[in-house]
């Protein structure tokens, strides 16, 4: 996925294979300062798609995207260029601050079954970028400029799977980079969590732990979807040596999603999706040192599975 603000300005895309097409796929959203979402998707020909297995390079009929590494492997910068009917995106990523691997086992993968050779990964590779470039919006190029970031899933196994509930998001406050996830495995899989969370003061990762958790505080009921989202969630992640604590204050809806249909959805057994920008309250514990400061996240819940005891 990829995220970039300005204002209220909102972008976010996704490049992937839809499990109904089986084709390469591309998708985005622009929403707008009054709150309008804006979508594209189309299916690309497999003629026309093209992807590097060296670098970050990808060609999906006039859509791409390109990135630019330093000579010690790290990435320098990213550009995406998007293109359908009357919308449009282009965007120059200049990276400030770089990801770190999660797990040395297995790859990185966030799942893996050495027999059965399925795999599932999401990998932070730019926790943090200054953004600038276009918008089209029905026809009229916009200029943007703001943060954002780039991150990479990959893998041949369901989401919906592996982790059908799920907690994620991003967190700028002046210096500090904050990513995380608290993603539950279900009861298949024994209610198993992955849940990382990694700290950054400029471009220096301070605090790298899964000694975290994320909690929903308050939920309220979305009038759009008719289904509840948290609206205040608490965050506290620890190394023994440094810690935090952060309280996700209500925020603006920018993304709800209702899933009903295909086998595993109905009206009596729904899934739902949220993404929402937030005021954040960091306090940040080093040692005998205590410091707060006032950020804005970008954070998601989804879920796959029965969760509420929900009734239409």
């Amino acid at each position: 996925m990829l995220f970039a603000s300005r204002g209220d300005r909102v972008l976010s895309g996704a490049w992937g294979k839809p499990e109904e097409a089986k084709l390469p796929y591309v998708s985005f959203r622009i929403t707008t300062p009054e709150g309008k979402a804006h979508d594209s998707g189309r299916i690309i020909p497999l003629s026309s798609f093209k992807a590097s297995t060296e670098t970050c390079d990808v060609t999906m009929g006039v859509n791409t995207l390109m990135g630019k590494f330093k000579p010690s492997g790290l990435p320098e910068k990213f550009h995406l260029k998007l293109s359908e009917g009357d919308m449009g995106v282009d965007l120059t990523y200049h990276v400030q601050v770089t990801g770190v691997k999660l797990a040395d086992r297995d790859g990185g993968y966030t799942y893996y079954h050495p027999i059965k050779k399925t795999c599932y990964g999401w990998y932070p590779v730019a926790p943090r970028s200054r953004i600038e470039g276009t918008l089209i919006v029905k026809g009229k190029t916009i200029k943007v400029h703001g943060s954002g970031y780039q991150d990479h899933q990959l893998g041949n196994y369901s989401t919906a799977d592996v982790m059908p509930l799920e907690f994620w998001g991003h967190l700028y406050a002046g210096d500090y980079t904050m990513v995380w996830t608290d993603s539950f495995a279900g009861e298949r899989k024994g209610y198993r969590h992955f849940s990382p969370f990694i700290l950054w003061k400029g471009n220096e990762p301070i605090l790298n732990t899964y000694d975290f958790y994320c909690l929903p505080e308050k939920f309220d009921i979305d009038p759009g979807t008719g289904m509840p989202y948290p609206v205040v969630q608490t965050l506290r992640a620890t190394d023994g040596k440094t810690s935090v604590r952060v309280v996700l204050l209500p925020g603006k809806l920018i993304e709800n999603q209702k899933y009903v249909g295909g086998e595993r959805f109905t009206e009596e057994h729904p899934g739902a999706y949220f993404r929402q920008v937030s005021d954040a309250d960091v306090e940040i514990m080093r040692g005998e040192e205590l410091e707060t400061i006032r950020g804005e996240a970008l954070h998601e819940h989804m879920w796959h599975m029965d969760w509420f005891p929900y009734r239409k």
